[in-house]
């Protein structure tokens, strides 16, 4: 880190329609390692991103971002402000830079694929509108100059797609997780815990074939899905009362109230389908797990087995196979749990000390 850091000027543009940026932990720290590094003096902000404490902070309340790059390009432009550099949370915002570009460096952190956001609408009827949003996110992608990649999946997608590319993964604050003490359970229940809104491809058809099939054996085991309001869930619960057995809902919460709970269970899952999107792009609850001392019940993909270890217990995309692992978990527990705590010491390059003296060399590298 250099001396002169922090008296450069950066302007953050943020773009998360109608998700604040606290719900996102690790967005949110790279948004404070900019704060604590730079003079973060404008933000340009999509609606509800919850971003406070800047002196001047612009709000466009658009969740279509075409619609939003636009007005953010025009912001730009009318302003003709001299920043040291313009870093972008919020991948889309990037089409921005389709329209105007600034003769400053710009900086974009890459946690998904692009085709996350893209790629889903060209499968609709009317794909013009599509088309034109992912064209222009690539024309605004090929002049930024650099792209931050959390995976070296997604540095390897990014590539070649703009001038310079640097992998800094995900971190988590161990800090936040030092009271956590796993540990057998008073019960004798394997307690295991998913954090998350749910939807496609995160394996909550699986949770419930599994609960079913430990509520039919006795198998003494229940999941707690914290913020998962899915009509898979829902379905199953109303219909299956038995179930509440296996599988308890919590209402979102807030982050912090997510760490405790993490006390007080024995392991975390983590189920995602093996798309171009979940394969490219880890998911922050393992890296909390592991934080937290918890043994790892995941599926056979890549972003889960880059990181987890002999932590973790990990099965093939089946009911089946899930089913047997919390039974192999509930067996051998505490060897997993050993194996967690030798893992949670090990845990020193995803902490965020470490990625944020990454991320402040890596910009300088960029302001050179």
């Amino acid at each position: 880190m250099t001396s002169e850091a922090p008296q450069k000027e950066c302007l953050a543009l943020v773009f998360l329609p109608g998700r604040e940026l606290s719900r996102f932990p690790d967005q949110m720290a790279r948004f404070d390692f900019l704060r604590r590094h730079y003079r973060v003096s404008t933000v340009l902000s999509s609606a509800g991103t919850g971003v406070a404490g800047i002196r001047r902070t612009d709000i466009i309340a658009q969740k279509n971002p075409l619609l939003f790059s636009l007005q953010a390009a025009w912001k730009l432009l009318w302003a003709r402000r001299d920043y040291d550099f313009i870093y972008v949370i919020g991948l889309p915002a990037v089409t921005t830079f389709a329209f105007y570009r600034p003769a400053c460096p710009i900086v974009a952190y890459a946690p998904t694929h692009f085709e996350q956001s893209y790629g889903p609408e060209r499968r609709r009827p009317f794909k013009l509108g599509a088309w034109l949003k992912l064209s222009t996110f690539l024309r605004g992608l090929a002049r930024v100059d650099s792209v931050m990649a959390i995976s070296r999946q997604l540095a390897a997608l990014y590539t070649g797609r703009t001038p310079r590319v640097s992998l800094i993964p995900m971190g988590v604050d161990l800090g936040l997780y030092r009271a956590c003490a796993p540990a057998a359970s008073a019960d004798g229940r394997l307690h295991i815990v998913y954090p998350g809104s749910g939807g496609e491809g995160r394996g909550l058809d699986l949770i419930v074939a599994c609960a079913r099939r430990l509520v039919a054996e006795g198998v003494p085991a229940t999941f707690h899905l914290v913020g998962c309001e899915d009509p898979v869930l829902e379905r199953a619960l109303a219909a299956e009362p038995a179930l509440a057995q296996a599988i308890r809902v919590y209402a979102p919460m807030p982050y912090a109230e997510v760490v405790r709970l993490y006390g007080q269970m024995q392991a975390g899952v983590s189920l995602l389908a093996g798309n171009p999107f979940y394969s490219a792009s880890p998911p922050q609850k393992i890296f909390e797990y592991m934080a937290a001392g918890l043994p790892v019940l995941c599926n056979d993909l890549v972003t889960h087995t880059d990181y987890v270890g002999d932590n973790a217990v990990v099965v093939h995309w089946s009911a089946d196979a899930l089913f047997d692992g919390v039974r192999r978990l509930h067996a051998q527990y505490p060897a997993f749990l050993a194996a967690a705590a030798a893992q949670r010491a090990r845990l020193d390059d995803y902490a965020h000390t470490t990625v944020e003296r990454r991320f402040v060399d890596e910009l300088e590298i960029d302001l050179h």
